[in-house]
């Protein structure tokens, strides 16, 4: 029986606790090759600056922002270690931007750092009619970002082959055609999931609502007598405390 309202209990803490989350809009960066910070007059950065700034301020105003999370990439083109500090970098900045420019806490902001987008990538040439393609998916899907020897000493990889692949002219394609497309962050805002919230509210409408006295039968479905009424809500207080109690001493 303990266990019974335990849970019971620990049942209605969570429903009343629990906010849904909803991303609701989010913009995408891009950057200049081998560069970190927030360039406004590079490609339509500037209008997806704005926008999403404006945005948030509103949300912010009506305390709807739960965070805004920033994923950031970078393209194969470079060394696997310059790559990954390069992805840290954009993050950070985008985030100092943010801080900064729009007035987002910072403790509302988180970032990922995902290196090299393989995954973009692969979408991109999937959907393309490259010179190459089916053999470049090979080696996305099938080659791992790095082959080692007996000595653990690298020998080949996954960017080696597609550099070989054909003489180089499919890791050329994509160098002019793709890899512009991978240097970038996206910046996602969500908000409290506001349409949960009606559902729970909606629920408990369905009960009639606590009131402090019986003025009808209509509103409450007492006795029209208000001293009746409070003698039976006390005769069911005192019946609630005698069960509660009873229960505890199970």
């Amino acid at each position: 029986m303990k266990k019974i309202l335990f849970f019971l209990f620990a049942a209605v803490l969570a429903a009343g606790g629990v906010e849904a989350q909803e991303a609701v809009d989010s913009m995408k960066i891009f950057y200049r090759r081998g560069y970190r910070n927030v360039d406004l007059s590079f490609r339509d950065n500037r209008a997806q600056m704005e926008r999403f700034l404006n945005l948030t301020e509103a949300a912010l105003k009506n305390d709807r922002v739960e965070k805004v999370v920033i994923r950031s990439y970078a393209s194969p083109d470079g060394t696997a270690e310059a790559n990954e500090r390069l992805s840290v970098g954009r993050a950070e900045e985008l985030k100092a931007y943010l801080v900064r420019e729009g007035n987002i806490p910072a403790s509302l902001i988180e970032y990922h750092a995902e290196g090299i987008a393989w995954g973009m990538l692969r979408e991109q040439v999937a959907a393309s009619d490259m010179a190459g393609r089916d053999e470049v998916l090979d080696i996305l899907d099938h080659t791992p970002l790095w082959i080692y020897d007996d000595d653990n000493r690298i020998v080949d990889g996954r960017k080696k082959q597609l550099m070989d692949l054909q003489g180089g002219k499919p890791y050329n394609y994509m160098l002019e055609h793709f890899f512009p497309e991978l240097r970038n962050s996206v910046s996602t805002v969500l908000y409290l999931h506001i349409v949960a919230q009606q559902r729970s509210r909606s629920r408990l409408r369905s009960f009639p609502p606590k009131r402090s006295g019986c003025r009808s039968r209509s509103r409450c479905g007492c006795l029209p007598t208000r001293r009746r009424c409070l003698v039976k809500r006390r005769s069911l207080r005192r019946f609630l405390q005698s069960r509660v109690a009873r229960i505890r001493r199970i």
